[in-house]
């Protein structure tokens, strides 16, 4: 069977201290899995009335899951 896409979803409320952790882990997660680089992962951070830097240190977290 070939996993032609693959849809993480991360809900993260003031978690500015550990969403890149969180970023890096799913990314070995996808590598662990085996994924193909052909397939399409989409990891999508809903950060959900954050009053800290979450959303900022997402951005600063770069694209760290391929």
């Amino acid at each position: 069977m070939t996993l032609r896409a693959l849809a993480v979803v991360i809900p993260a409320r003031d978690e500015a201290d550990l969403i890149a952790q969180c970023l890096e882990s799913v990314g070995r997660a996808i590598d662990l899995l085996g994924v193909e680089y052909e397939t399409r992962v989409a990891v999508t951070v809903v950060a959900d009335g954050c009053r800290d830097r979450t959303v900022s240190a997402r951005r600063a977290a770069g694209n760290r899951c391929r």
